[in-house]
């Protein structure tokens, strides 16, 4: 079973959700094979990363500080064969529920650390949607294809 999980960052179910779900079909219909997820940041009560490194020092590869919506969102993306990461075009940048997430991956350092080749199987994607021709869309997907 290939399994894909698309992240959208829109604060809003507009437009990216669409644009998301769209993607989710696609691969879906591509066989039975293929289980697609659809993770919501929209509503999520995740803090932002302090970069303290106590995930680090512990050895873990999740956040040991903070216990909030972001502790189930490890294991979906770290099970996932396939990341599609979707944001709106926030101020030339992902959206601040984006930012946030990606953020708290810190702690992702140390799969790793334990397994040299824990994502060399995995592939990501980014996608983008913004209120104008050149409204940062470029610039918002670099950030995003940071995160892999």
């Amino acid at each position: 079973m290939i399994k894909v999980v698309g992240v959208c960052g829109s604060p809003r179910r507009k437009s990216m959700y669409v644009a998301l779900q769209a993607a989710l079909d696609a691969a879906k219909a591509t066989g039975d094979d293929v289980e697609v997820e659809l993770v919501e940041l929209r509503g999520r009560k995740i803090n932002p990363c302090m970069h303290c490194n106590k995930c680090v020092r512990e050895g873990s590869d999740r956040c040991t500080v903070f216990n909030d919506d972001m502790t189930e969102l490890y294991d979906k993306v770290y099970g996932a064969d396939a990341i599609i990461l979707g944001s709106p075009v926030y101020y030339m940048s992902a959206t601040a529920q984006m930012a946030t997430f990606i953020g708290r991956f810190r702690s992702a350092f140390m799969k790793s650390v334990i397994d040299p080749e824990f994502f060399n199987n995995k592939v990501g994607a980014v996608m983008a949607v913004g209120g104008a021709r050149h409204g940062g869309q470029e610039t918002k997907m670099n950030v995003l294809a940071g995160f892999f």
